[in-house]
């Protein structure tokens, strides 16, 4: 039974995953360099026309907050559609890896290599996750008695491999860089943005109501 090197194959993201991703960290950014700038628009150019004097700047920054909300919504959709699935399936990976490690351990340190085991290595390392206890079944050879030996983890060290798991798929993968962290920044954005300057979004809202 020789142990297999831990891989970690990551699915590739959708065309329509990247394109709300992209578009969301766009327009956040715009609205954190309006921020943190407290830049005024005062000059538009669409499509090669220069508008020299805008009377009323809210409207662009009401029309780049109408922007961000719904690629933000958007990204929120594809998220929970295909990107918590994939996210989660690293952590699981990498727990089902550490978790065929402990089997492993527990199989080599107390059964001879010459003895039958009865259960698959997936059953046990199913077991192992769901109830962090499984119950080794091996024989001598074909016609001996069965013997059994049980293998648990407390809960401290579950709880220690769970940390490592998480730590190291949020900093050595891509798991949730790609698919989690632009949820976090796009919160992150709002909540900076959405109050003080003029590019804020209830000076926005203010502004566009006053000039009705």
């Amino acid at each position: 039974m020789k142990e297999e090197p831990y891989t970690h194959d990551i699915d590739p993201m959708s065309e329509g995953l990247l394109r709300q991703r992209r578009n969301l960290l766009i327009s956040g950014s715009i609205l954190v360099f309006f921020k943190m700038s407290n830049l005024s628009a005062s000059k538009l150019t669409i499509a090669g026309l220069e508008f020299e004097k805008l009377d009323n700047a809210s409207v662009v920054y009401l029309y780049l907050w109408i922007a961000f909300l719904y690629f933000f919504w958007r990204y929120s959709q594809y998220y929970r559609q295909e990107g918590h699935l994939k996210a989660t399936k690293g952590i699981n990976s990498r727990m089902r890896h550490v978790m065929e490690e402990k089997v492993r351990h527990g199989i080599y340190r107390y059964v001879p290599e010459t003895h039958e085991i009865r259960d698959s290595m997936s059953f046990m390392v199913d077991r192992m996750m769901r109830e962090r206890r499984v119950i080794i079944i091996h024989y001598e050879h074909e016609n001996a008695d069965r013997q059994m030996y049980e293998l648990e983890l407390g809960l401290i060290e579950y709880l220690i491999i769970k940390l490592r798991v998480y730590t190291y798929v949020t900093f050595l993968t891509s798991s949730n860089s790609d698919y989690v962290l632009p949820l976090i920044v796009g919160a992150g954005v709002f909540a900076y943005c959405v109050y003080g300057g003029e590019s804020s979004l209830i000076n926005t809202i203010y502004s566009t109501l006053l000039a009705d």
